[in-house]
C-alpha cells in the first residue's frame, strides 16, 4: 500500500458519518507519524469513506480530499469499507 496515496473514488464509493470522540488530528497518510492537515473538534461530524489497518495493525478511516484518521478517535470506529487502490 502507497500510504502517501489517496483511495480512488470510483473503487471506494462508500460514505458514512462518524464522530470524533475527542480532538482528532486528521493526516496526510494513515500513520501517527504522517504530518498533520487538520483536526476534527470533539463531537464533529466526518464522513468517512474506507479504511486501511497499517504495519502496526491499526485501523485509519479516509476523508475524501482531506486525509486520514485513526479510527480509535472516533465513536463508532470509523469506515466499515476496506480501501481499494
Amino acid at each position: 500500500m502507497d500510504q502517501g496515496r489517496a483511495p480512488a473514488s470510483n473503487l471506494n464509493p462508500y460514505s458514512e458519518t462518524d464522530y470524533a470522540s475527542g480532538s482528532a488530528p486528521v493526516r496526510k497518510g494513515p500513520y501517527g507519524e504522517c504530518d498533520p492537515v487538520g483536526t476534527i473538534p470533539s463531537g464533529g461530524s466526518v464522513s468517512v469513506n474506507c479504511y486501511v489497518t497499517n504495519s502496526y495493525g491499526n485501523t485509519w478511516s479516509y476523508i475524501r480530499g482531506y486525509g486520514w484518521i485513526w479510527d480509535s478517535n472516533l465513536r463508532n470506529g470509523g469506515s466499515t469499507h476496506p480501501c481499494r487502490f
